[in-house]
């Protein structure tokens, strides 16, 4: 399989609970005298809980009510493990029968197609129950396709889920109009996670990714009279407790936007002010902050209590660094209180999540690593 310049391709995982997509497109190399080869994200992932697991679940639902009558119901859990293990994996054509061999030679019940200890199905039973996973593959393709910039015609079938050759047999006839190509390794199909894990770390081929979703904080946004959205949100409005300023709540400030290309050494920050009555306080406890992502249909997302069920906290960050505070004056009370001005640096192009915490100190910048806790 060769991917061309200006051209791409589709990786579909296809494992045992989700079938995961990516598109990725041949980067251009930074020299001619370049051998390596890179690859770019064309647009954002999916993900679909339609793997393997969801047959087996289709095929118990059918045979719990062939069996609701026979005795073999009892042993429900036993065949339905048979199917998965050995009828599922093997499982070819809907021209020829399948079996389920799960008992012994005198186990028999013929209304219900069981003889010498094997149940007998009909190809295009058991073809029934691929239907929604194969349907979930062939639609999130197409999307794949529709989405990316450059035209695909490559689509590559990895995961356990990909040995299944009833699964790669129908999911070949259905691209071949569509000028797409469908391919699959030959062999250690369910090792693509561990062998992509090894690839990426040696050889780095994907150097740009996109963003799945808009990535930010939850903060109080300072109250401006010209602003007509802070106008109708006026009533929300409150004084500040530490600074005597009014502050509106609940606003989306966004540090990644959805759909950003991102490079592994590109990062994404945004300035923020915090309060404190003492000094002390914010010597003495960490300095922690919630970074949400938003997974809603707003193309500008703002105010969190709009669509608040689609802004999950993805995880937290967390540092103790010693940011230098500014002594300021409540201009109600005239209370002193201190600010920290610091900016949270967010590195979205590795596998994972990196974060750290800027501040400037005697006209230089310094920087301090920040734990990422991730919400159980």
């Amino acid at each position: 399989m060769v991917v061309s310049q200006g051209r791409g391709v589709v990786i579909v995982d296809a494992g045992g609970g989700t079938v995961d997509l990516s598109s990725y497109e041949p980067e251009d190399s930074a020299s001619d005298t370049e051998n390596k080869i890179s690859f770019r994200e064309m647009t954002r992932p999916q993900c679909h809980f339609t793997g393997s697991i969801f047959v087996k679940d289709k095929a118990r639902q059918y045979l719990q009510n062939k069996l609701a009558d026979s005795r073999f119901l009892e042993d429900i859990d036993h065949i339905c493990e048979c199917f998965d293990k050995t009828t599922k994996l093997t499982f070819k054509n809907t021209n020829e029968p399948a079996f389920i061999r799960f008992g012994r030679a005198r186990d028999r019940d013929l209304d219900v197609g069981i003889k010498s200890g094997q149940m007998k199905l009909s190809g295009e039973v058991v073809a029934k129950f691929f239907e929604p996973s194969i349907h979930s593959i062939m639609n999130a393709v197409i999307s794949q396709q529709k989405s990316s910039a450059n035209n695909v015609d490559v689509v590559f079938l990895v995961g356990g889920f990909a040995a299944n050759d009833y699964l790669f047999r129908t999911l070949t006839e259905f691209f071949k109009p569509t000028g797409l190509n469908l391919y699959r390794p030959q062999n250690y199909l369910n090792k693509a996670v561990a062998e992509g894990a090894a690839s990426f770390y040696l050889d780095h081929f994907v150097a740009s990714r996109i963003a799945r979703w808009h990535y930010g904080i939850k903060i109080d946004e300072y109250f401006h009279a010209s602003d007509p959205e802070h106008v109708l949100r006026e009533q929300t409005s409150f004084i500040g407790p530490v600074s005597g300023q009014q502050m509106v709540p609940n606003f989306f400030d966004t540090i990644l936007s959805k759909n950003t290309k991102v490079a592994e050494t590109t990062e994404f920050r945004r300035r923020y002010v915090r309060n404190f009555e003492d000094e002390p306080q914010f010597k003495r406890d960490p300095l922690v902050e919630s970074i949400l992502c938003y997974r809603g249909k707003q193309q500008i997302p703002k105010w969190i209590d709009d669509d608040a069920s689609n802004y999950p906290v993805l995880c937290y960050v967390e540092t103790h660094a010693q940011i230098p505070p500014i002594r300021r004056s409540n201009r109600i009370t005239g209370k002193t209180y201190y600010e920290i001005n610091f900016s949270i640096i967010l590195s979205f192009g590795l596998t994972e999540l990196e974060a750290q915490i800027a501040w400037t100190e005697n006209g230089v910048e310094k920087r301090g690593p920040a734990t990422i806790i991730y919400d159980n």
